[in-house]
C-alpha cells in the first residue's frame, strides 16, 4: 500500500480515547506497543489491563488516545494524571513504523497534554497558589535520544538531577533512563526533597509496588538525587525528529 504524504496521513486517521472497557482494542493497543517496543520493555497483558482502568487507584486518571486508519490502531500514546501531584505522566508511545516521522506522535502527544491539563483544570487539587492549573508532564527518556533532545530544546522539559531507574516490576524488565519534567504552569524544576516525592508516586501508584522503601531501585535513585541546575546548553543545542 502507497504511503500518503504527511498531510494525508494526518487528514485519513481517525483519533480517540481508548474505552478500557473495549477488551479487543486494549488487545490491540498492548500488541502494537510489544510490536514498538518489544518484550521487556511493555507491562504484561494483565497488569496493562490495570494501567487502563481508571478503577485501579483513585490517584491516577489513565488517558489513551489512539490513531486508527480503517479500523486498525497505527498509533498511540498513553498517560496518567496524578493526582496527589498535580503532574501529568507520558506512559507509553508507538506509532506502526509507515507512519513514523509524519507528525502522528506529535499530535497524538499534543492532544494528550491537553486533556492533562484538563483532567488538572476539573480536580480540587493543584499546586499552591495555581489550584487546578497542571504543574507539569513527567517522561521517561534518555536526553540524549533524539526524542530526548526534542524535548528539552523544543518542549522546555527539565533533566531531573537524579540517576533514575524504571523499576523491575509488572514484567518490565529494569533499566536506567532519564525522568524529565516539561513545565506547563510551573517554570522551574522541583527542588531535591520533591523529586523524592515524585519518584515515590511514580513507584508506588504508576508501577503499584506496595512500598517504595523495599525497592533496591528507589533506595538508588534517593542515594542519587541532586540539586537541580540550569539546563545544560549542550544537550538543549541539539535538536531531534520522530
Amino acid at each position: 500500500m502507497a504511503i500518503p504524504t504527511n498531510t494525508g496521513v494526518l487528514a485519513q486517521l481517525s483519533q480517540s480515547i481508548l474505552d478500557y472497557r473495549d477488551a479487543p482494542r486494549v488487545r490491540e493497543a498492548h500488541d502494537l506497543l510489544l510490536e514498538c517496543l518489544g518484550e521487556g520493555e511493555v507491562e504484561s497483558f494483565e497488569s496493562f489491563q490495570g494501567t487502563v482502568s481508571p478503577a485501579t487507584d483513585s490517584a491516577i486518571v489513565p488517558i489513551m488516545l489512539c490513531a486508527t486508519l480503517t479500523g486498525r490502531v497505527e498509533g498511540l500514546v498513553m498517560g496518567a494524571y496524578l493526582r496527589n501531584l498535580n503532574i501529568g505522566m507520558l506512559l507509553y508511545s508507538a506509532v506502526r513504523e509507515r507512519y513514523r516521522s509524519r507528525g502522528v506522535y506529535t499530535r497524538l502527544r499534543a492532544e494528550l497534554m491537553a486533556l492533562l491539563a484538563s483532567e488538572a483544570a476539573s480536580s480540587r487539587t493543584g499546586d499552591a497558589g495555581s489550584p487546578g492549573r497542571l504543574g507539569g508532564v513527567l517522561s521517561e527518556l534518555d536526553s540524549r535520544s533524539p526524542l530526548g533532545r526534542k524535548y528539552v530544546r523544543e518542549w522546555g522539559a527539565f533533566v531531573l538531577p537524579c540517576d533514575y531507574e524504571v523499576p523491575a516490576a509488572q514484567g518490565l524488565t529494569a533499566s536506567k533512563m532519564d525522568l524529565l519534567m516539561q513545565p506547563v504552569s510551573r517554570r522551574s524544576p522541583p527542588p531535591a526533597e520533591e523529586i523524592v516525592v515524585i519518584v515515590r508516586e511514580i513507584y508506588e501508584r504508576v508501577y503499584r509496588l506496595e512500598s517504595a522503601d523495599t525497592s533496591a531501585s528507589f533506595r538508588r535513585v534517593v542515594q542519587s538525587v541532586r540539586t537541580p541546575t540550569a539546563p545544560d546548553p549542550a544537550v538543549a543545542a541539539n535538536d531531534g525528529d520522530r
